[in-house]
């Protein structure tokens, strides 16, 4: 029953990212705290084809891009997160440095954003954990 218990209550974290190098990286640190389990997609599309879950978190990049400019935007895809479930926590990763945008999205919905630099492990463990509600 313990391990039954477990498993029930871990939170869904969808980590989406069209970098695999990124991915895998946010991945392996979001491993490291208990109470979770991640699934990662290269595309929002990916993730919202998912139709037995639905993430307590998103950890999503900005601007994801398969090569065919028919991808949808990381916008796109809070909206279309929010639209499923206003409660669905979002947290945006990723390379912009422009402080009004991230503003922006800091502002809408409550967003949190985190930049794209080669040592977040703590920093998105924290944050993703504070959003959880996690200890």
């Amino acid at each position: 029953m313990g391990i039954l218990r477990s498993i029930q209550t871990k939170k869904k974290v969808y980590v989406i990212d069209d970098n695999p190098l990124y991915r895998t990286m946010v991945q392996n640190e979001l491993a490291q705290i208990e109470g979770i389990d991640v699934e990662v997609f290269a595309t929002a599309e990916q993730s919202l084809e998912k139709k037995d879950s639905v993430p307590a978190l998103v950890v999503l990049d900005l601007y994801l891009d398969d090569g065919s400019n028919t991808v949808m935007s990381g916008h796109q895809a809070i909206d279309n997160f929010k639209s499923m479930n206003d409660n669905i926590a979002v947290l945006l990763v990723s390379g912009e440095k422009n402080e009004t945008l991230l503003q922006d999205y800091k502002d809408y919905r409550g967003i949190d954003f985190i930049t794209k630099e080669n040592h977040i492990g703590e920093k998105l463990q924290q944050l993703v954990k504070d959003r959880l509600f996690i200890k």
